[in-house]
């Protein structure tokens, strides 16, 4: 319940499937177990509906009814399969392949033909090609890492009683490595030290045992177990997600995910019309492809083991099957053989002349039905509460609608009888054609009830098909159509054709109502049957029609759904005062009560920051401070999250020669005449200039001071001469003000921020604004662990021209290519 209307109503809203934490992601995460239900639960089969966390959007999931029947001799001819080597591509698409005739691994894609890449002192299992430039091979029982851009010489690491058989790359670095014999699971990690000429250190010289602190090693994960009856035949790995496949002793396939947290197996997951799949990929996040044996009836494989199509799965956080999804990903010109090995998107399958990319055609299929029911019962807290009008925020795409039912009870016991429950239409569902006795929602030209708010649904609104709908609660089929009750039992089914799907962000129901009938008109108006005679069906034999007071409270009811909105908005028009509600069009009037005008370049939302800020912007406009807050309105707050840094010119001194981060070098400042190598670099203020109480009209610095600036001159003793100097040097320090912008500020607002500064810079203030490379200033008001801002650890990339700097991170390197003819290396 949030808040009341004209009529003193309130309103419940049921909008969430999964309560959430307070940062906003839901409670429904690997490794939580089963999801904590918020307004809405699935019911009967979660797999039939969809739930878009990030737009909070209910939808029918995207899914086609398959019927599949197991080839013969599936097993035999699938183990066959998983006994074919993947091939392997790299970033630039050039491949690594194994070649049993020839006893070598070959590489190919840069130009015609193909180059030996060695030959392995057993035939390979596996070859997958990693993130961090290494080609990894499972060969022998063991792991072969080959360094593609030959830094040091192939390595192999083991690990006894460990045959290491399948390999799935990991972003973060090495492999994922899949044992089918002893059904384990290990992962590799490390790199060697590249091979350069050293001298071996003298004897008496401190230094490690283990020179390399992160060397090439194969751990086994001790707590990764399967059951019995499962044998796992495929790995698959995207970010933090590893998913093993795995055939049951049942002939059913299964996956299980790994949780990185406790490095255990998930729960066991069946996928749903896939037999004996040797072959699993991630095709998208959080989408699975797997290679299957399984064919629709009627339908004739190409070839023995090779299908028409990928069955792609959205694997379910929890539950116990999963259910392909109605995207089609065809296997176009396809030849028998396993998912090719990758380090990116799209995952290339094996064809004729070579791989192709797996993309899905434009297929929509969905489910035609998908239901969900409130946990627990709206409780109104009174007995008899007459449940008055509900409101939907959804889009209805042809062919689509959904159902609510609502039943009311003064217990908490839910009604058994379908009779107790009463529909209400909203869209076009198949089976609705808008006639009859059941209530039909109605579009409102405006996104939501609720005074000045731009509603829940992340789209705009559009007639009959999309917004805000409404429709009066009512006992469809009784001859009093009220609806009473403490409780109020909620159930809403989404309908489609299987082409398109509904949206349903929020639903809101009303309650207790305000009737016209009883408040304004005589009482010779008002309902005069109610118990059992209220319950009689209507139209029906005995009564043809609803009666005559309850007609007429549905038609009042119709004629204060129009005027209540209005009587809200007039009663909370105070509203559009406030920056925060008022609408986007409202703001430059809003503005123009205290005398503030917008620059046409601040965006709706900087515009309701700083009219937030005003009152105190302009208690401290023409100050440091209110630069600074200023700049906070403009960029969401990037002064105080130190990603900007403004400073006043007299804190910069020449002698500190290091403000690391920024390019302060100007030949022509005395300051700052060109920056130099130097040790003393300070953490804070590093200059204070003063004159001297006592010598009215003289610059003086005190005694400490003094010996700073002298510094700057090298001379123990000022002479008139070098009076002006100082007088010079400290007029082109002051009224000067500099403001450092780090990289991790977007291009849009850094254009925001400079034009902040031109306007609310005092007039007297020659101020600059200054992109920085760096997050650490020092000495550039960096006070460590209070203002500065710090940020992850930059990832060195490759150099590129009119962007790089020499010396400062970027590295000149050869590219990590399976064929090296691809960088002009010898054929």
């Amino acid at each position: 319940m949030l808040m009341m209307d004209a009529n003193g109503l309130s309103f419940w809203m049921l909008a969430d499937v999964y309560r959430r934490r307070p940062d906003g992601s839901p409670y429904r995460q690997p490794g939580e177990g089963d999801p904590v239900y918020a307004d809405w639960r699935p019911r009967p089969d979660e797999t039939a509906l969809d739930v878009d966390v990030a737009r909070r959007l209910l939808r029918l999931a995207c899914k086609r009814a398959q019927k599949i029947s197991m080839p013969a001799h599936a097993r035999s001819t699938a183990t066959t399969l998983l006994d074919v080597v993947p091939q392997c591509r790299d970033a630039f698409g050039t491949y690594a392949t194994w070649r049993p005739e020839m006893g070598r691994v070959m590489a190919g894609g840069a130009l015609e033909g193909e180059v030996s890449l060695g030959t392995p002192a057993a035939p390979p299992t596996d070859l997958a090609m990693g993130y961090d430039g290494v080609l990894y091979a499972a060969a022998g029982g063991a792991v072969v890492l080959i360094d593609r851009r030959d830094r040091w010489e192939p390595i192999a690491v083991t690990l006894a009683g460990f045959t290491a058989w399948r390999l799935a790359a990991d972003a973060a670095g090495g492999v994922w490595v899949l044992d089918r014999d002893h059904r384990a699971l290990a992962r590799v990690s490390g790199l060697p030290f590249p091979d350069r000429p050293y001298a071996l250190h003298a004897a008496d010289r401190f230094r490690p045992e283990e020179e390399n602190p992160n060397t090439p090693r194969l751990r086994l994960i001790p707590d990764v177990e399967w059951p019995a009856d499962e044998s796992p035949v495929a790995i698959a790995c995207q970010g933090e997600d590893v998913v093993i496949v795995a055939w049951t002793d049942g002939d059913a396939a299964c996956v299980r995910r790994l949780d990185q947290t406790t490095m255990r197996l998930g729960p066991r997951t069946l996928l749903q019309g896939a037999a004996f799949p040797y072959s699993a990929a991630w095709v998208a996040p959080g989408r699975l492809a797997v290679l299957s044996l399984g064919l629709e009836d009627g339908a004739t494989p190409p070839a023995p083991g090779l299908e028409r199509e990928a069955l792609v799965y959205t694997l379910p956080e929890t539950g116990t099957t999963a259910v392909p999804l109605g995207d089609l990903y065809p296997l176009a010109d396809g030849v028998a053989g396993p998912f090719v090995q990758g380090v990116g998107l799209p995952r290339h399958y094996l064809t004729r002349t070579g791989s192709a990319p797996l993309y899905p055609v434009s297929f929509p299929s969905f489910a035609t039905r998908a239901e969900v029911e409130t946990p627990e019962p709206i409780d109104s807290g009174e007995a008899g509460t007459v449940w008055h009008r509900m409101y939907l925020e959804a889009a209805f795409p042809a062919g689509t609608g959904v159902q609510v039912l609502v039943a009311a009870t003064d217990d908490r016991t839910a009604p058994t009888d379908a009779a107790d429950w009463y529909e209400h239409r909203f869209g076009q569902s198949p089976d609705n054609d808008g006639r009859g006795v059941i209530p039909q929602g109605a579009w409102m030209t405006y996104p939501s009830e609720i005074p000045f708010h731009e509603g829940f649904l992340p789209r705009g609104i559009e007639r009959n098909r999309a917004g805000l709908f409404t429709v009066l609660v009512q006992r469809a089929g009784r001859r009093v159509r009220t609806l009473r009750g403490r409780f109020l039992w909620v159930r809403m089914a989404l309908r489609g054709d299987g082409r398109a799907t509904p949206e349903v962000a929020a639903l809101r129901v009303y309650a207790s109502r305000f009737s016209y009938l009883e408040n304004y008109l005589p009482e010779l108006y008002r309902e005069q049957v109610f118990g059992p005679d209220a319950d009689m069906p209507a139209p029906s034999p005995q009564f043809r029609t609803t009666t005559p007071s309850d007609f007429l409270e549905r038609f009042l009811d119709n004629i204060e759904g129009l005027l209540t909105p209005i009587e809200d908005r007039i009663a909370n028009a105070y509203l559009l005062t406030d920056p925060r509600a008022a609408p986007d069009d409202a703001l430059e009037w809003l503005a123009s009560w205290i005398g503030l005008t917008f620059d046409a370049r601040y965006p709706p939302d900087r515009r309701r920051r700083i009219l937030l800020d005003a009152p105190k912007m302009y208690r401290r406009r023409g100050t440091l401070d209110g630069l600074r807050m200023a700049i906070d309105a403009i960029a969401n707050d990037a002064v105080a999250s130190g990603e900007v840094v403004v400073v006043e010119d007299f804190r910069l001194r020449r002698t500190f020669a290091t403000i690391l981060g920024a390019d302060l070098a100007n030949a022509t400042d005395p300051l700052l005449g060109g920056l130099t190598v130097s040790g003393n670099s300070y953490v804070g203020d590093t200059l204070f200039l003063g004159a001297d109480s006592d010598r009215e009209h003289k610059v003086f610095l005190t005694t400490d001071f003094r010996r700073e600036l002298l510094a700057l001159f090298d001379a123990s003793n000022l002479s008139p001469s070098e009076q002006a100097r100082v007088r010079l040097f400290y007029d082109r320090l002051a009224n000067r003000v500099t403001v450092l912008v780090h990289n991790e500020v977007e291009e849009r607002d850094l254009g925001l921020i400079k034009r902040a500064v031109e306007l609310e810079a005092p007039a007297h203030i020659i101020a600059r604004v200054v992109p920085a490379t760096y997050p650490l200033l020092v000495g550039v008001a960096a006070l460590i662990g209070v203002d500065t801002y710090m940020s992850a650890p930059a990832t060195p990339r490759m150099v590129e021209l009119n962007r790089s700097t020499l010396g400062v991170r970027d590295v000149v390197n050869r590219l990590a290519t399976l064929d090296h003819r691809l960088v002009g290396g010898a054929v």
